[in-house]
């Protein structure tokens, strides 16, 4: 599996987002296979990558400090198993 997502940045339109190579992910409503969440999911998704750069490097920071907890962060972000 490629840990490789669509380049941000991405733009929220409602239950969508976007990129510059086009639409990255819709949240379907209840009334097209999805759930009642689907407005709170679609900003979750948003959320985790627009901070997910920032929070790798604050892991690999700790991870230099000898942390074995950053350590298993870090290798479980970029899937490898432990």
């Amino acid at each position: 599996m490629s840990m490789e997502h669509t380049p941000i940045p991405w733009t929220k339109n409602g239950l969508s987002c976007t990129g510059m190579t086009g639409t990255i992910f819709i949240c379907p409503t209840p009334q097209n296979g999805g759930v009642f969440e689907c407005t709170k999911n679609a900003e979750f998704i948003f959320r985790a990558c627009d901070c997910h750069e920032e929070l790798l490097e604050f892991v690999r920071l700790c991870a230099l400090e000898g942390s074995a907890t950053a350590k298993e962060l870090l290798a479980k972000a970029k899937g490898v198993s432990s």
